[in-house]
């Protein structure tokens, strides 16, 4: 865990978001931070549909860094759906904690 730059920081399986504040960083992401990967990915393909036209948005005609935008969206994604997969229940907790 840390703080990432961008995208191509990012090189595990999985992506956990920490709190921050001015004097500390806390290890917990709440579930509300799981609508971030669909806000990311909205705007990757909005930004592409400027340029490319609605027809021709594919993921191999983006630019580096809106690629990269939209891994970091897909691995968040990934963590979401396993804090629900990973309870008996299938509830995901309102708050995860993590090692990091």
């Amino acid at each position: 865990g840390g703080w990432f730059e961008s995208a191509k920081d990012v090189t595990g399986k999985w992506v956990f978001l920490k709190e921050v504040s001015l004097q500390q960083t806390i290890p917990k992401m709440d579930h509300l931070t799981c609508f971030l990967p669909g806000t990311l990915a909205l705007d990757v393909f909005h930004h592409a549909m400027e340029r490319y036209g609605p027809r021709s948005v594919q993921p191999h005609l983006l630019e580096k860094d809106r690629a990269a935008e939209l891994t970091l969206a897909h691995k968040l994604t990934q963590s979401c759906v396993h804090m629900y997969f990973r309870t008996s229940t299938d509830m995901a907790p309102e708050i995860t904690r993590f090692n990091g």
